[in-house]
């Protein structure tokens, strides 16, 4: 192979790779928040069933 070819295909690698990396990170995020705010909405209804 050429070096461009090389080039072009070590650049959509690393593309593919901070694209994978990023919507990861995403998923992590959203699975967190989800759980945070399950979190929240027990205590939320563990307060509110206590005061009534």
């Amino acid at each position: 192979m050429s070096a461009h070819l090389w080039s072009v295909v070590a650049a959509w690698g690393l593309a593919a790779a901070a694209f994978g990396g990023l919507a990861l990170g995403a998923a992590l995020r959203h699975r967190a928040a989800a759980r945070r705010l399950g979190e929240l909405e027990r205590a939320l209804r563990g307060t509110a069933r206590g005061t009534a």
